[in-house]
């Protein structure tokens, strides 16, 4: 039921392909309701602000709460998409393929970051 309330939100008129429900650790207050969005490749970076502010005033209204955080994954670290992806509630994914394909590439990105991390830190036995 939740997702098809998301799918007349977001799948007209809007560039969102997926969005996540995930709660938003750094708040102290139950009031608040955090979004992960991933928006469509067709868009400038430049335009994702203006895309978060709008989609904002939507959830805000379908929701009741007027404390609302959306990110935009697009371009954002590795770590904070995996947690999404990992720890998040899928809403809404406009295409299945797009969805795997995002999953898949988070997951690598994350382990790609893991293994230069540990092997930049690793040092010999001497």
């Amino acid at each position: 039921m939740e997702r098809i309330r998301w799918a007349t939100i977001f799948a007209d008129g809007t560039p969102v392909e997926l969005a996540y429900r995930f709660p938003g650790a750094h708040r102290r207050t139950g009031t608040a309701y955090d979004m992960a969005l991933y928006l469509g490749s067709e868009l400038e970076e430049a335009e994702y602000e203006e895309w978060r502010r709008r989609l904002a005033e939507r959830v805000a209204v379908v929701t009741g709460k007027m404390d609302v955080g959306l990110f935009i994954l697009n371009g954002t670290s590795s770590n904070l998409a995996h947690g999404v992806v990992t720890q998040g509630k899928l809403l809404y994914a406009r295409d299945e393929s797009v969805l795997k394909e995002f999953e898949a590439d988070v997951r690598t990105a994350f382990l790609r970051t893991v293994y230069e991390s540990s092997v930049a830190s690793w040092r010999p036995i001497t």
